[in-house]
């Protein structure tokens, strides 16, 4: 334990002089307040979005969306995967249109699911389930 304690404590004195380099550049006006706020406006700031602006809430919904495209993209792509592993015929048909989209980025796809599905969640989770489906592939 007292190791670990030790291992910390470089660490933290970087982490410091970096926070107080940053502070010094600010106040003595080498880099404006605009291009990089303080130490202390960074800090303020992240204090008024998780307390006024309920930060916490959005992070919780983002965590929802990639659990739940994680786990349809899951439950879709593993049994595919072993389907085409053990069934050739499958393989041939079913390969070079997965290959063809696990390419093609899927940023490319968003017009098309906004089409498709709308601006809400489904779209979104949409995108994340496309996403994993086509790296569990790999």
């Amino acid at each position: 334990m007292r190791n670990k304690i030790k291992a910390i404590f470089p660490s933290l004195g970087i982490l410091l002089v970096v926070i107080l380099l940053w502070d010094l550049i600010v106040d003595f006006g080498f880099i404006t307040n605009v291009v990089l706020p303080s130490p202390l406006n960074v800090y303020r700031s992240l204090i008024e979005l998780f307390v006024k602006n309920n930060f916490l809430r959005d992070i919780i919904v983002s965590i929802f969306r990639v659990g739940v495209g994680f786990l349809i993209a899951s439950a879709l792509a593993i049994p595919l995967g072993i389907l085409m592993a053990l069934n050739r015929k499958i393989r041939i048909l079913i390969e070079p249109y997965i290959d063809f989209i696990r390419y093609t980025p899927i940023p490319a796809f968003i017009p098309l699911f906004i089409i498709w599905f709308g601006v809400g969640e489904m779209e979104k989770i949409f995108v994340i389930t496309s996403a994993v489906f086509f790296n569990w592939y790999l």
